[in-house]
């Protein structure tokens, strides 16, 4: 819905579907088509699920997790800007479904991200470290 909590939900669910990139690499969603063609950090995201996929690499538990959104324009703009801290989890990294001495370290840090409302939906435009 194009509204406060409509664009909420879709930031949440646009990072739940990263997590499910990189725990279930072997069903890898398509972070493109939920975003604009021209998102260069949406195309950097689908890339390291790529590089999940091609490496056989992946986590046991969601490890991004969105805190704090708010809305940092208009939801009627036309395009909408959600300010968060995102957060990142360390845990191991699997390889073939193995543990693997690596890890992927624990991070915090704030982020912006902008949505359009196309054709009923919200699409990603960009995202950036604030």
């Amino acid at each position: 819905m194009r509204d406060e909590q409509g664009a909420i939900a879709f930031l949440k669910f646009y990072f739940s579907e990263f997590n499910r990139g990189m725990m279930a690499p072997e069903t890898p969603p398509n972070l493109m088509a939920y975003a604009d063609k021209g998102c260069i950090s949406c195309k950097k995201s689908q890339k390291v699920i790529d590089e999940y996929v091609a490496g056989k690499w992946s986590v046991l538990t969601p490890g991004m997790e969105v805190v704090n959104p708010g809305l940092a324009t208009p939801v009627t703009a036309d395009k909408v800007i959600i300010n968060f801290t995102l957060t990142e989890k360390a845990q191991t990294l699997y390889q073939n479904g193995k543990p693997t001495k690596e890890t992927v370290p624990a991070a915090s840090g704030k982020r912006g991200i902008a949505l359009r409302w196309v054709n009923d939906q919200w699409q990603v435009l960009g995202l950036e470290e604030l």
